[in-house]
């Protein structure tokens, strides 16, 4: 399993055409071969960075995902639309974990 974590700056006056790249190519994605879980979320506290959640089930879905088309489009107009801010990734197997509240 690999884990994405992005975070992303939307530039000013770029709010309605970065939100519209954002539902593109979440939508294509979510429909990827072993794609678990692709969102994008906008910050409580910052409603101009916007965080992002991958859970891919191995590298060849995730290098499947990077020559998709969905996120060819999103790249190309990306960089106009928002500043990178950070990016981590990790690997290895999810185990559940019994959150007793």
């Amino acid at each position: 399993m690999i884990i994405i974590r992005a975070s992303m700056r939307i530039k000013n006056g770029k709010e309605a055409a970065a939100m519209a790249a954002c539902r593109a190519v979440v939508a294509g994605t979510q429909k990827e071969a072993g794609c678990n879980s692709y969102s994008y979320t906008i910050d409580l506290d910052d409603p101009a960075l916007m965080h992002v959640l991958e859970i891919w089930d191995d590298e060849a879905a995730l290098m499947g995902h990077l020559q998709g088309e969905p996120f060819k489009a999103f790249m190309a107009v990306a960089l106009e639309l928002m500043d990178p801010v950070g990016m981590a990734a990790s690997n290895g197997d999810m185990q559940p974990y019994n959150l007793a509240l």
